[in-house]
């Protein structure tokens, strides 16, 4: 290979490391050192990919050299970072996706896609009428509590782990008051707030049950999640059941009984814009869990479908736009797959209580479809008298 090639030589590696050719790659790297030692790109994807497959004390010195040699390269300072410890190394991805996003916007108020969130919301039906403190988690725009505030709850607070949104939104007058927050490491004491709700942004987080451990911290009363459910955990151990699942090939599959084509099929883990977006999805199960676990008085969970199109989410949402009749025809289906086949939804809300709610807000919850559970006083540390 002639030292003018060593530039095509590096593409065409590269180009076999994306695709996993992980040999023709690592022996395309190496020719490319020997006929230049110092070249820190060669230097560099040879060392992650090393680093991928398990030799990290040679991938990292690899690394090492390859920013030795250049200098500045934050491409490989944030590669190494992310093969020592992936927490901050996500969150710093995080904070740049932030910082690329530009000026402030709210959902248009009666398009498709705020119905959709609405719902996603109901619960908030069954906490009307009191002075309450709620805190949101992960509200990147404020939309969370501009939208419980929108049914009736008056006293939201929103917080994320970058502000710039909300401050945006905060000078526009429109988002009240907001804080910065790091949901895995909260830092407010012990009950600072009645309420807690973290809306779709749990699976985002490199430690997502750490944070739910955070927000139960500093609840009073207790807290509420929104996210997407795990299909194998929350399937129904039924076995009289006619139709059959598997998993094979990082899918699960619903099918009838003695027949080879299946009905439905989800990826078990999947990924939401880019690899460290990684969908953590919680299930009732985990819920019921940790529920006994803490010892807490009681919990409920709701399943439910969503369905979201970026051609329709703009669209009014009335009948008389095909965007907003889709959308619910989409959540129609898959609500019909799941009862036909007993697969799970694909998002449920839990809600987990540090104090016993009262009636009234149990009967609510029930009311809506919500599975609400006391728990069971036999894992409580009762103390019993002398008789």
């Amino acid at each position: 290979m002639a030292l003018e090639n060593i530039l095509d030589a590096l593409k065409i590696a590269a180009s076999l490391h994306m695709s996993n050719e992980f040999q023709k790659a690592h022996d395309l790297y190496r020719e490319i050192i020997l006929i230049d030692p110092n070249n820190a790109h060669a230097l560099h994807l040879l060392g992650v990919l090393l680093l991928q497959n398990g030799f990290h004390k040679d991938g990292k010195n690899f690394v090492e050299q390859a920013i030795e040699i250049r200098g500045d390269y934050p491409e490989a300072v944030a590669n190494l970072a992310s093969f020592g410890c992936s927490v901050p190394a996500k969150w710093q991805l995080d904070i740049d996706q932030f910082e690329k996003v530009t000026g402030w916007n709210v959902y248009e108020n009666e398009s498709t896609d705020r119905w959709r969130h609405l719902r996603m919301l109901d619960f908030a039906n069954c906490f009307l009428g009191s002075e309450d403190l709620w805190l949101t988690i992960g509200d990147f725009r404020g939309h969370d509590s501009l939208m419980l505030r929108s049914m009736g709850i008056s006293n939201v607070v929103a917080s994320n782990l970058d502000v710039a949104e909300l401050k945006l939104g905060h000078d526009a007058g429109v988002v009240g008051d907001y804080l910065t927050i790091n949901a895995e490491k909260i830092s407010l004491p012990d009950d600072s707030f009645d309420y807690v709700l973290c809306k779709e942004a749990l699976h985002h987080m490199p430690r997502p049950i750490l944070a739910i451990y955070e927000m139960l911290r500093v609840a009073r009363k207790g807290i509420v999640f929104v996210e997407p459910q795990d299909k194998v955990i929350d399937w129904p151990a039924n076995k009289k059941s006619t139709f059959w699942h598997e998993v094979e090939g990082g899918k699960v599959s619903f099918g009838k009984n003695g027949e080879d084509v299946p009905i439905a099929e989800y990826l078990v883990d999947w990924h939401e814009d880019g690899v460290f977006n990684y969908v953590y999805t919680m299930s009732k199960r985990e819920v019921h869990k940790i529920s006994l676990g803490m010892g807490l008085p009681a919990y409920a969970t709701k399943s439910f479908n969503d369905y979201y199109n970026a051609e329709w989410a703009s669209q009014p949402a009335t009948q008389e736009h095909d965007g907003f009749n889709k959308t619910v025809e989409q959540i129609q289906l898959w609500d019909h797959i799941c009862k036909l086949t007993g697969s799970p939804s694909s998002y449920m809300t839990g809600l987990l209580f540090k104090r016993h709610p009262n009636q009234d807000v149990a009967q609510k919850l029930r009311s809506l479809g919500y599975e609400f559970n006391v728990t069971p006083t036999r894992f409580l540390p009762l103390k019993w008298p002398n008789f």
